[in-house]
């Protein structure tokens, strides 16, 4: 059997986890080294994750959590975390078995591969393991259905009884691009309604085999695409669109980038999206127009910025990936700002707010640069009652 995991494999997952997700290999035994350290350079502070284990009896079986890996020097608690198996000896014979205890989800610690369950449910290895006859013998103890459900499975059923494993796989969960429509946001004044002097635009992720065209992109930056326009793969834009705008004014057209980008995977991000992006800027960069970069999700880089978000711009993991994410895209390092988004909370944060309004500012800063390069068409009064900021 294939070392792979296979479209069929990856629509059944998509299945029990609701959604259309992507997957992307970010671990592998065979090509990184069956190694726990590693596995945790690789894998920790990434996100959602998907193991895969192919065994020498032909089964194929794993763990999904929803917490990212991040050595943490014990057993974790996720609702959401289950084993499960795709083939038994070579046929296809699905099946998912939940967490019961849920304070022993994961066992997560830097000398540890990815483990699940007290005991363990479904075991890894530690420190390092060299591949002998051309698989890998785990070296960690088996206690299967301590902390998952077995649903009459047994540890011959679904590992055969053995922990002899020809490869293993981590995949991060991503999610598609979920902006299918166009959107253009008036922002408006809190006490009197009046509508500010900026927009902000919402459109499509850039994904490497999907996500927004380059012909769609130029439409965007000259201000041709009507708000709500419906984005459709097999339907390219033409002048023919319902409310397409063929001759659009300055006030029209996008002032700022903005790429949002998660910081757990800057060190992982696809080359054919890096490429893409190289390409898109390479557009905006002809057209004079400015790039700002949020890098999201900080607080889950680092302990300190989880406690105290004020911590962002001293911290030397934010620094580290800020510069990463400076040389994968040529940007100044003052472009990309580091930001926590609303999650969890249900009441405002001032800390949260701050660095919102900070980030905010720099996309307006950034905006009126451009701006500044048609005094002709401000000084003349042609855009004193249009919104000038996008």
């Amino acid at each position: 059997m294939a070392v792979k995991f296979k479209s069929g494999e990856q629509k059944q997952m998509n299945e029990w986890l609701g959604g259309n997700k992507r997957y992307r290999c970010i671990f592998k035994a065979t090509r990184d080294g069956c190694d726990s350290a590693t596995f945790h350079m690789k894998c920790d502070n990434k996100g959602p994750t998907v193991t895969i284990m192919y065994n020498t009896s032909h089964s194929v079986y794993g763990g999904y959590t929803s917490l990212s890996w991040g050595s943490t020097k014990g057993y974790r608690n996720d609702g959401s975390a289950f084993i499960f198996r795709f083939y038994q000896n070579g046929n296809w014979r699905t099946i998912k078995l939940p967490i019961k205890i849920t304070s022993y989800s994961i066992y997560d610690t830097k000398a540890r591969g990815p483990t699940f369950g007290g005991g363990h449910d479904l075991p890894s290895f530690t420190n390092t393991i060299i591949s002998k006859d051309d698989y890998f013998q785990f070296n960690t103890t088996f206690d299967f259905g301590h902390s998952y459900n077995t649903n009459g499975e047994s540890s011959d059923s679904f590992t055969n009884g053995h922990m002899q494993i020809k490869d293993m796989e981590v995949y991060l969960i991503e999610e598609h691009s979920l902006t299918t429509v166009y959107r253009m946001y008036q922002i408006r004044n809190e006490v009197s309604g009046n509508p500010l002097n900026l927009r902000l635009h919402d459109t499509r992720g850039l994904e490497g085999d999907h996500g927004i065209d380059d012909h769609t992109l130029y439409c965007l930056l000259d201000g041709n695409l009507p708000d709500r326009f419906q984005f459709n793969p097999s339907a390219p834009v033409t002048p023919d669109i319902i409310g397409f705008n063929a001759t659009p004014k300055l006030a029209d057209k996008i002032h700022c980038v903005v790429f949002v980008i998660d910081g757990r995977t800057v060190d992982d991000m696809p080359q054919k999206v890096i490429e893409k992006t190289k390409g898109f800027q390479t557009h905006m960069n002809q057209r004079g127009t400015p790039q700002i970069v949020l890098l999201t999700k900080i607080d889950k880089l680092c302990e300190a910025i989880h406690e105290d978000i004020s911590q962002v711009f001293i911290s030397p993991a934010v620094q580290e990936t800020v510069d990463g994410v400076s040389q994968i895209l040529g940007l100044p390092r003052s472009h990309i700002l580091p930001i926590k988004n609303y999650e969890s909370e249900i009441e405002l944060n001032e800390k949260l707010n701050i660095l919102t309004l900070l980030t905010l500012h720099q996309i307006l800063n950034s905006a009126d640069d451009f701006m500044s390069n048609y005094p002709e068409q401000i000084g003349d009064g042609r855009l004193q009652k249009m919104n000038i900021r996008e």
